[in-house]
Parts: structure tokens; C-alpha cells; sequence
């Protein structure tokens, strides 16, 4: 049976290498949890952290010390995670360490991970560049008490940025909804049916994409974004408003 690891070890498949010496080989993961995932195995095949050799121990957590130093010096990060699965979970019958770089309210452990907040903060930074919005208004849910406090945590960062350019954001947190909105001042409105998270993941962070998000692939989402003319309004029948979906 091929492993993919043991062709990393032994240079037949490429991987973007950070660390390698005769018993271990680090590389960055090709699918981060966050950016400066690595992974660190024994060059030599060893299937779980239950088969590996007392004579292994100490250059396989040697190096996995010294990669948790290194991407968090590099990532200027406040720690690190580090991990390893046995049989359940475990991706590769291959013995792999994660070494992630964290910092407090990354949402490493959240059901919706920080790449939602930073779309939004995205979405907010072209909204700036018109001129005439004063009002974001964004309706999105919840799911429990941490991500709660987490989520406030980061959006009164957003929201006090914001208004340093003179523009309020509004935001409204329901648990029961499940298409986030967002609504402009100007009279547009953006549903999206899978909140923000609709990126596919980066295989590696040296691909096309991994930071130019007009580049990357996308989750299937729906999206509406339609705009109700003040006459539509006072009406109250929809009519004038423009609807468009991906």
C-alpha cells in the first residue's frame, strides 16, 4: 500500500518543505486550519503515535518543540495548537503532528471559522469605497453562548472601525436564522444562503487563490441581491426591486 507521507519523506511527491533532517520531515499542510499549519512525521513509517519508537520520541517532539516556535515567530501569533490523531480521525495511516499558529479568538474551534468574519470585513472595506453609504445593517444567527461572545467580541472591532469613517453598523443576532442578510443604506440588499463561509479552502497556501479571493473556487450557494426602490417601499409590494442570484 502506497502512503502519500513516506513519498513526502522521500521527495516523490512535492510538498512545501519548512523542516528536514534523517528522522523528520515538517511540511505546511496542504488543506490549514489556519494559515502556517504544518505537519511533522517521522521520515520513517510509522502508522500511530502508539507504534512509535523510544528511540523516535525525542527527534519527533524535538522538531515538533522547535515548529511550534518557529510559526509563532513567524505569524507573530499569541501560541500554538498542537495535535495528533490515533486511527479515528487520523486522515493518513502515517503518524502527523499538527502545529498550528493561534491567536485568541481565531475561531479554530468554532462552527463557523474566522474566514466568515474576514469575508465580511471584506465585504465592508469595498462599502467604504462608496461614498454614499452611511448604515450597514447585517442580520446574522448564532449557535452558543462562546461563539456568541466571540462573535460580539470581534464585530464591536468592526463596528468601532466603521464608525471612524462615519458609517454605523447595525448589527442583529438571531439564532433562529439560517440566510444571513446584509442591508445597505442605499437601498441594497444581499441574501446569502450559507452565511459567509460560501470560499472553498486553499489545498495549499502557494496556489492561485489562496489570497486573492477573486480567484478562489466557490462553495454551491445561492446568492440574492436585489435593491427596493423607495416607491417599492411605500407600496409594499416588491415591485421595482431588481433580484439577482449566483
Amino acid at each position: 500500500m502506497t502512503c502519500t507521507f513516506c513519498q513526502i519523506a522521500s521527495g516523490e511527491l512535492p510538498a512545501h518543505i519548512v523542516h528536514r533532517d534523517d528522522d523528520v520531515v515538517a511540511f505546511l499542510d496542504r488543506a490549514p486550519l489556519l494559515p502556517g499549519h504544518v505537519l511533522v512525521i517521522p521520515t520513517r513509517h510509522v502508522e500511530t503515535l502508539d507504534d512509535l519508537p523510544d528511540e523516535l520520541l525525542a527527534p519527533v517532539f524535538g522538531a515538533v518543540r522547535r515548529t511550534s516556535v518557529a510559526v509563532q515567530k513567524a505569524f507573530r501569533s499569541e501560541g500554538s495548537f498542537v495535535a495528533t490523531n490515533t486511527r479515528v480521525s487520523q486522515s493518513v495511516p502515517h503518524l502527523h503532528i499538527h502545529v498550528v499558529p493561534r491567536n485568541k479568538g481565531d475561531g479554530l474551534f468554532s462552527t463557523r471559522l474566522i474566514w466568515q468574519r474576514k469575508n465580511f470585513v471584506r465585504f465592508c472595506e469595498t462599502v467604504v469605497k462608496v461614498l454614499t453609504v452611511r448604515k450597514i445593517t447585517l442580520m446574522t444567527s448564532y449557535e452558543e453562548k462562546t461563539h456568541l461572545a466571540e462573535l460580539q467580541d470581534k464585530l464591536g472591532e468592526l463596528q468601532q472601525s466603521l464608525l471612524e469613517l462615519d458609517i454605523v453598523l447595525d448589527i442583529q443576532l438571531n439564532p433562529n436564522l439560517h440566510d444571513r442578510e446584509i442591508r445597505l443604506d442605499n437601498g441594497w440588499i444581499i441574501k446569502i444562503g450559507r452565511g459567509l463561509d460560501f470560499y472553498q479552502r486553499p489545498q495549499s497556501w502557494f496556489e492561485v487563490g489562496a489570497n486573492d479571493l477573486s480567484l478562489r473556487k466557490c462553495l454551491e450557494t445561492k446568492v440574492d441581491i436585489f435593491k427596493v426602490t423607495t416607491a417599492a417601499t411605500q407600496r409594499g409590494d416588491g415591485r421595482g426591486a431588481v433580484s439577482v442570484r449566483m
